[in-house]
């Protein structure tokens, strides 16, 4: 059995001799792969604060700081402070938000309620009907 390992180290390494190694790419173009790379994978991995998530962040920091009085009292000021400026870029975040118009929709899709929903006219004239005959004249 060990001289079958011998034999095989010995061709694995004559065969290493034989072949050439890789060709090693140049650094910048290892770097530029590197960073596409990298970018594809932040372009993936977008993190996206709503004002909502930020401000139950800040509520939630707030919160933390009670029972950290007792465990470690040096960090309820930075805390406090975090969960401030949090509250303060979340009332930013909403104020400057784009509002979107509310369109009704059903499983992703826009439902056009225009079309069958009754003008105030139509109203009217279904409401007479349907009370005219409840109280006739005497």
């Amino acid at each position: 059995m060990g001289r079958r390992s011998r034999y095989e180290r010995e061709i694995e390494e004559i065969l290493r001799r034989l072949e050439p190694p890789p060709p090693r790419r140049p650094l910048r173009q290892r770097l530029f792969s590197a960073l596409a790379t990298l970018r594809q994978a932040l372009r993936t991995f977008r993190l996206e604060f709503s004002p909502q998530s930020l401000m139950l962040l800040s509520l939630a920091l707030a919160i933390s700081t009670y029972p950290l009085r007792a465990i470690w009292p040096p960090l309820v000021l930075p805390v406090t402070l975090a969960s401030l400026g949090l509250f303060l870029l979340a009332l930013v975040a909403a104020a400057g938000a784009r509002r979107r118009p509310f369109r009704p929709g059903w499983r992703g899709r826009p439902l056009d309620l225009s079309a069958g929903r009754p003008s105030l006219w139509q109203r009217l004239l279904f409401w007479r009907r349907r009370h005219h005959n409840r109280y006739p004249r005497l």
